[in-house]
């Protein structure tokens, strides 16, 4: 048992590192949108709009309230939410694998922070955590996974994991697999401790992923907002079902998402490889010091790479080619490398406490080494992309004029430059996405542009594409004909069945037609 002021101090220890990490983060950041899907979320968090699917209400909601902060752009506020989340994870990790070293608090904060900064500077890690993306709130969500398994039990804990469960169905499908998987084993195991729960338990259960899942209806009211950006149509709740369980994507990328097994593997082993091959001898260390050292500890760190491990193989390999997956196994391997670094130096230096100082000077020397590495890597090549990308698609449109993007990266950032950064506000950049069906008028409308209202209308009755597509080109042939159209060429088909049914007639000398990638 702990002595009340060496208590303090640990728990003391874990808060200054976060703020210190959260510091050093700064830096790191994108200054603007940058790659995938970084600038659409940013929108829709500025704005309280409707992104791709499941939505992630979670991270609106406190992407909103980043970007209220009185500095930067748009962008760059709602970035320092992903390095925030990604710091708070990080540490919870490494205090979970026991990263915390037995002498004085500073020495304990220095070592902490090096081994945060080993784990931030993971290509893969820093490339979502310097950005708008949702992964880092699914990281922490995870440590906090980790962290109510180890902090509670009985029942307790079982009540902490419910409400993490609901909170999950805000945020992102394995959040609710990792919620899910340590919930159940907390019911199982105050099943047998302490027997059939009272009826007043059950209710408070119930209540509290009742309360998590909440959350759900800031779709429906996100959609009748006039947001300019806006996925999907989320007013009802068959649409609202629809968009959280990502029919759509499920659909559209059937087959990349159930590619070979043996393909994934090979894509998650890469992937591993890139962020922790340079510790792989730290993370053999670390784990035989793990399981030695506390064997529950060591289990609920391995429960977390491997449902991640598996979540990123079976279910969402399409995720691994764009490194969405397999970033909590890297932070668990890497939390695990710390402590193997660790144990290493205090082998070295022996038991004398006088030594751990330059063990925890080393510890933060790597880490700023991998630190310096990451910076000068590829994110700085992405940001000059995606700024690149803007201009070049931004203001090539005319004054007044439509730009039609096909690419998800391109009116990702198109998008962000309009809406949340204020440019063109004379012009208007509609993802292309928007026109296979009538979310793309429901989004428009909201731009105050004459003959949406009554083509939605239309739409609403149209049973079959053609009839869709009829009724789209009644409302786009007179709304564009005065003016200049940008077009980015997508697929050969879309741009076909857009092209003749929307541009009989049109004069096709003011047709700019371009592919920015």
């Amino acid at each position: 048992h702990m002595q009340p002021g060496r208590q303090r101090t640990a728990s003391f220890v874990p808060v200054v590192t976060i703020g210190l990490l959260c510091a050093v983060g700064v830096f790191f950041l994108a200054p603007a949108a940058a790659f995938f899907d970084s600038g659409e979320l940013a929108t829709t968090a500025v704005e309280l709009g409707v992104p791709h699917p499941t939505g992630f209400p979670i991270f609106n909601l406190s992407g909103h309230l980043f970007s209220l902060l009185p500095f930067g752009g748009g962008a760059l506020r709602v970035n320092l939410l992903g390095m925030c989340a990604t710091c708070c994870a990080t540490v919870a990790l490494l205090v979970a694998a026991g990263c915390v070293l037995e002498t004085s608090a500073l020495a304990s904060i220095v070592a902490l922070a090096g081994c945060g900064l080993l784990c931030l500077a993971a290509p893969s890690v820093l490339r979502h955590a310097r950005a708008a993306e949702i992964y880092p709130l699914v990281w922490l969500h995870a440590a906090g996974c980790l962290a109510a398994w180890l902090q509670f039990g009985g029942y307790r804990r079982a009540a902490v994991l419910a409400g993490l469960l609901g909170i999950g169905s805000m945020l992102h499908a394995e959040s609710l697999l990792f919620a899910g998987v340590f919930g159940l084993f907390a019911l199982i195991a105050a099943l047998r401790t302490e027997g059939a729960p009272s009826l007043k338990l059950l209710i408070a259960g119930v209540v509290v992923t009742a309360l998590g899942v909440l959350g759900v209806v800031y779709l429906p009211l996100a959609a009748n907002r006039p947001a300019a950006f806006s996925w999907g149509d989320t007013s009802h709740w068959p649409e609202v079902w629809a968009h959280l369980t990502a029919a759509s994507i499920r659909t559209a990328y059937r087959d990349e998402m159930g590619s070979g097994l043996y393909a994934s593997a090979l894509g998650l082993a890469a992937g591993l490889w890139r962020d922790i091959g340079v510790v792989v001898g730290a993370v053999v260390v670390g784990v035989v010091v793990a399981a030695r050292r506390d064997w529950r500890r060591f289990t609920a760190i391995a429960a977390i790479v491997v449902i991640d491990v598996g979540y990123s193989v079976l279910i969402n390999p399409m995720g691994l080619r764009d490194e969405q997956c397999g970033n909590i196994a890297a932070l668990g391997l890497l939390a695990l490398a710390a402590l193997g670094l660790a144990e290493t130096g205090r082998a070295l230096v022996g038991r004398d406490k006088r030594w751990l100082w330059p063990v925890a000077v080393a510890l933060l020397a790597v880490g700023v080494g991998r630190a310096s590495v990451a910076v000068e890597q590829r994110p700085n090549g992405e940001l000059r992309a995606a700024d690149g990308l803007v201009h070049r698609t931004v203001d090539a449109i005319a004054p007044g004029g439509l730009a039609i993007v096909a690419s998800d990266h391109v009116a990702s950032l198109c998008s962000h430059a309009q809406i949340a950064e204020g440019s063109r506000p004379d012009a208007l950049c509609a993802p292309a996405v928007f026109t296979r069906d009538r979310r793309m008028l429901r989004v428009l409308a909201r731009r105050g542009e004459r003959g949406f209202g009554a083509a939605r209308e239309v739409l609403q009755s149209a049973t079959d594409r053609a009839a869709m597509a009829n009724a789209m080109a009644a409302w786009v042939r007179p709304a564009i004909r005065a003016k200049a159209l940008a077009w980015e060429l997508g697929s050969a088909a879309e741009d076909a069945q857009i092209l003749s049914h929307w541009l009989p007639g049109f004069p096709t000398g003011r047709v700019v037609a371009d592919k920015p990638t």
